[in-house]
């Protein structure tokens, strides 16, 4: 997430900023709809726009799919609990990592990764994210 928010994410987009040479500039989640840059895959992929949805709904909030700082921001912004606030950006960061890592897994290993196995993986972590902080000393603290 912090790569993603520094917008230092080696994309196909920004090997070609750098000067290094890319065969293939598309975006391997959408097979080829768009440059791969990280404005595509995380805000206007076909693929990860259904991830975000599906994430969505689940959570009970709109997410929308924007830059990693301005999504934060708009998060912490938000009239939420402190508890609520951080169980959401856990989600956002959740999905960034994930939408990576498939990206990566169909990249390198040719192999497609189904987003509705990613939400589960992503419900799985949070839940017990939550717990952990639920049990700790620091829950009282997360209320306000």
């Amino acid at each position: 997430m912090w790569l993603a928010v520094q917008g230092r994410l080696l994309t196909k987009e920004r090997m070609l900023t750098l000067g290094l040479q890319c065969k293939n500039t598309t975006c391997v989640l959408c097979d080829g709809v768009g440059m791969e840059s990280a404005m595509h895959l995380f805000s206007d992929c076909v693929w990860s726009t259904q991830l975000w949805e599906m994430l969505n709904q689940w959570s009970g909030t709109k997410l929308q799919q924007q830059d990693a700082l301005q999504s934060i921001s708009r998060i912490q912004s938000r009239r939420w609990s402190v508890m609520k606030k951080s169980i959401i950006i856990a989600v956002y960061g959740a999905d960034l990592y994930q939408i990576w890592q498939a990206k990566n897994w169909k990249m390198f290993r040719e192999s497609t990764v189904q987003s509705n196995i990613i939400v589960q993986q992503i419900q799985s972590v949070i839940r017990e994210r939550v717990d952990m902080v639920k049990n700790s000393k620091r829950a009282g603290k997360l209320d306000t």
